[in-house]
């Protein structure tokens, strides 16, 4: 199959149609277990590398990768979309067990597919390159010294600002003097 000659919605409804198959079917063999997923959101936005990602928490969801999907539509359409249906099912019979271990080995084989973990597509299409950001924080060691300035990532820096709202101040410190963290506004933050 030229995987060229379909559009991007006609891509999206051969996957809708693929995982309706593979529900129907996993459904059949796990009815015995009560384990039935009828409202599973099929999305196409996952970017990057990642050519599928099932959510096992409700609401139910799973993202595929569409530029993955269309350039290797053959392969994608018997692993990738198998693979994350398996998920669910895994998840929901045994909510403690490892994404890739045994178990989900297990689920995969009842469906009638390969227990891989990893694809191999041409990703050079889709790779972005993530920007690097860093909040910039000071504390009251000597400008000078290595340990004036605090890097912070996005998720560190809102933490911090969510303590500043409700605390006054945040509740991170210097390891070298002890001094409570403080933003740097002027610098602000640096794109790497």
């Amino acid at each position: 199959m030229n995987n060229n000659q379909f559009t991007e919605n006609e891509v999206k409804e051969l996957i809708v149609l693929q995982s309706k198959d593979i529900f129907e079917k996993a459904n059949n063999i796990f009815s015995d277990n009560q384990i039935l997923f009828r409202h599973v959101s099929i999305l196409f936005n996952l970017k990057g590398c990642v050519a599928g990602r099932a959510y096992s928490r409700i609401p139910y969801k799973i993202k595929f990768n569409l530029v993955l999907a269309k350039n290797n539509l053959d392969d994608f359409l018997i692993n990738v979309v198998g693979h994350e249906i398996a998920h669910l099912y895994q998840r929901k019979k045994y909510p403690y067990s490892k994404p890739h271990g045994r178990e989900f080995k297990n689920v995969m084989r009842l469906l009638g597919y390969n227990p891989s973990r990893c694809h191999s597509y041409d990703t050079s299409k889709v790779k972005q390159k993530r920007k690097i950001v860093r909040y910039v924080y000071e504390c009251t060691c000597p400008i000078n010294s290595k340990t004036h300035y605090h890097y912070m990532t996005r998720k560190r820096h809102e933490q911090i600002q969510e303590q500043v709202k409700y605390h006054g101040r945040g509740l991170f410190y210097c390891k070298t003097c002890h001094s409570f963290l403080k933003y740097n506004e002027l610098i602000g933050k640096i794109v790497k």
